[in-house]
Formats: C-alpha cells, sequence, structure tokens
C-alpha cells in the first residue's frame, strides 16, 4: 500500500461490502426458510414468478406467430420485388433498341427522309 492515495480505504470498502452481502444472504436464507412470514412470501413470490413466466411465454409464442407472419409477407415482397427487377430490365432492354434504332434511322442528328 502506498502513503499518498487510498489503496487501504478502497479495499476496507470492499470486503465491507462483501460482509454486507454475505449478511444479506444469511439473513434472507433464514427469512424465507425458517419464518412462516417468510414462508409465506416465498410461496407468493414463487406463484407470482410463474404467473409471469407464463405471460412471458405467451409474449414470446405472439411474437413468433407475428414473425412468421412477417417472413411471408417479405418472402412475397422479395418475390414481386424480383419480378419488378425483371420487368425494369426488359424496359431498359427496349429502350436500348430504340435509341439504336433511332441512331440507325438518323444521320448527324438528322432523319434520313
Amino acid at each position: 500500500m502506498c502513503d499518498h492515495c487510498c489503496c487501504g480505504k478502497n479495499a476496507s470498502r470492499f470486503l465491507a461490502g462483501i460482509a454486507a452481502g454475505i449478511s444479506l444472504a444469511v439473513g434472507g436464507y433464514y427469512f424465507f426458510t425458517k419464518t412462516a412470514k417468510g414462508k409465506q412470501i416465498k410461496k407468493q413470490l414463487a406463484k407470482k414468478g410463474e404467473e409471469l413466466a407464463a405471460e412471458f411465454k405467451e409474449v414470446v409464442d405472439e411474437i413468433e406467430e407475428q414473425s412468421a407472419e412477417w417472413k411471408k409477407k417479405v418472402g412475397s415482397v422479395g418475390n414481386e420485388l424480383t419480378h419488378l427487377t425483371e420487368l425494369r430490365d426488359r424496359v431498359e432492354s427496349l429502350r436500348d433498341r430504340g435509341r439504336r434504332a433511332v441512331k440507325f434511322f438518323t444521320s448527324g442528328g438528322k432523319k434520313l427522309a
């Protein structure tokens, strides 16, 4: 340890925190296992935990169902997008053919008539 910093203070705070944590854990264990009120509260907490777990499972199931629906929608949108891309390519091809035809029938920007 050094004289000019607070290393000793931090170490003692750490040990105090460890001691407080151990004390709370032992007290909680005793309360929830040895006293009638603690046992009652433990049962209530367990029941509430089961209810929350059931609600959480329902929410997860709903999310999974919605994600399956969204996957279907995304798939159909992907198919439509593929079709539109093919149409765009076809239009570009026709546009290029039209431009080549215009160049064929003109000379120096004037019609060949």
